[in-house]
């Protein structure tokens, strides 16, 4: 494999825009012959790169002239960028490409991207990112994408499918988001301490089970572990008619949720979970003080036959259970329920 590694002063022609002597901050293309010539973009010195900056879908000269394919690992975590461009050649964006990148408030990707993924901690910690629009190429939003953007206020989720482990820890910001009808899974956390005041869970998140590689007969959660945790300011949740299993903490400690929908599927509400021994999350509806109504699509004999945790659990000396939802106001048969 031949690599050529060429470092470009940021302040070029391609549109990178940085203050008066940029302390030897580059960005740099290297061209890998790997799997057809490509050049990989990443950048060094990042103090000082400030300002905008545009991708070229294409680099180099003459035999050396080939497409920008990929945008390296942590490739320009840290940098001052206000604005980023991603060109639609661009098919893989690495791990934490854009991590604490404090300045960014935009990344725009070209229409026709090819991208199948947000990779591992994308944009973690862009405390200045206010939106962004996702590709409908990408499929998978993974693990950490957005934690600690707390500035992020507006996502368009496009035709992702997968949603990862703590994707929107701590997007204080994000008052409400579509969950799109193609999504099938929502990992642990995924939404944890984020400022969701409503959410509507799609029909096409469900609990499906597989066979594992070992020939087992396996569950995959639709509705990951304390998916929306913390969600102080969550007063409205309205729950898919694919889930059977509202998992641990899934609206655990949501102090402001007023009202739950809760369709036929549901066979079980979860209590406290342990794993080797060890507490890892409450019941799924611990501390939910301001719960007072539950619509539910049922009778009141299917509701009775939920089997919903009654079992008290204690961590550092506070109590855990479900009796918020075992407490509040039901109302069966809720034909409008969706």
């Amino acid at each position: 494999m031949k690599k050529i590694v060429i470092a470009l002063l940021a302040a070029s022609a391609l549109g990178g825009v940085c203050s008066a002597g940029c302390g030897g901050a580059k960005v740099i293309y290297t061209l890998s012959e790997d799997g057809g010539k490509h050049y990989t973009v990443s950048c060094s010195g990042v103090i000082g790169l400030k300002g905008e900056y545009e991708i070229p879908a294409y680099y180099g000269e003459g035999d050396n002239y080939a497409p920008v394919t990929e945008i390296a690992a942590e490739g320009f975590s840290g940098s001052g960028f206000t604005k980023i461009k991603v060109p639609a050649t661009v098919t893989e964006i690495g791990t934490a490409a854009f991590g604490f990148c404090y300045y960014l408030e935009t990344v725009e990707f070209a229409e026709g991207i090819e991208l199948e993924s947000f990779a591992h901690g994308l944009f973690g910690n862009c405390r200045g990112l206010k939106s962004i629009s996702v590709p409908d190429s990408v499929t998978a939003i993974e693990g950490l994408a957005f934690s600690g953007c707390t500035s992020l206020s507006s996502v368009d989720m496009g035709g992702v499918q997968t949603v990862g482990a703590r994707a929107f820890d701590g997007c204080t910001a994000l008052e409400s988001i579509s969950l799109p009808s193609t999504l099938l899974t929502i990992g642990d956390r995924a939404f944890y301490r984020s400022g969701l005041k409503s959410v509507d869970i799609p029909q096409s998140v469900k609990d499906t089970v597989y066979t594992d590689s070992e020939g087992k007969e396996a569950t995959r959660k639709g509705l990951g572990f304390g998916a929306f945790e913390l969600c102080t300011s969550l007063e409205s949740a309205r729950i898919g008619g694919g889930i059977k299993t509202l998992p641990s903490a899934a609206f655990g400690y949501c102090v402001s949720l007023k009202e739950v929908y809760i369709p036929l599927s549901v066979e079980e509400v979860q209590g406290a979970y342990y794993e080797d021994g060890a507490f890892r999350f409450g019941h799924a509806f611990y501390g939910n003080k301001a719960l007072t109504d539950v619509y539910y699509a049922g009778d009141e004999q299917q509701w009775k036959d939920i089997a919903i945790e009654t079992k008290t659990a204690f961590e550092n000396n506070i109590a855990m259970n479900n009796d918020a939802i075992k407490n509040a106001q039901r109302h069966y048969n809720c034909k409008n329920y969706k």
